[in-house]
């Protein structure tokens, strides 16, 4: 098992996660938590995607569709790229 020196992080910016309308109106706030692969381009290897736990199957779709676009910086080893297994939280909140 490789240690990475340099973790997987998220390239600022290019996060487009939308609210489902429906869970929006009703005041519904909740959480999605995901496991998936980002390869050496920076990009998830939705192929790998995991749904670990989620609040609602709105929210699961949403992440779904955010995480096909969303960037990466890869980790690395000794300088080179390499895949790294990713879980992280999605979280939906309302300010109110």
């Amino acid at each position: 098992e490789f240690q990475v020196e340099k973790q997987v992080s998220g390239v600022p910016g290019t996060v487009n996660l939308r609210y489902p309308d429906m869970l929006r109106s009703a005041n519904v706030e909740g959480e999605v938590l995901v496991q998936f692969v980002v390869d050496t381009s920076g990009r998830a290897d939705l192929s790998q995607l995991k749904v670990l736990r989620s609040s609602h199957d709105l929210f699961t779709a949403a992440v779904k569709n955010a995480i096909g676009q969303m960037r990466f910086y890869p980790a690395e080893i000794g300088g080179r790229k390499v895949k790294q297994l990713v879980q992280q939280p999605f979280n939906f909140t309302l300010t109110k």
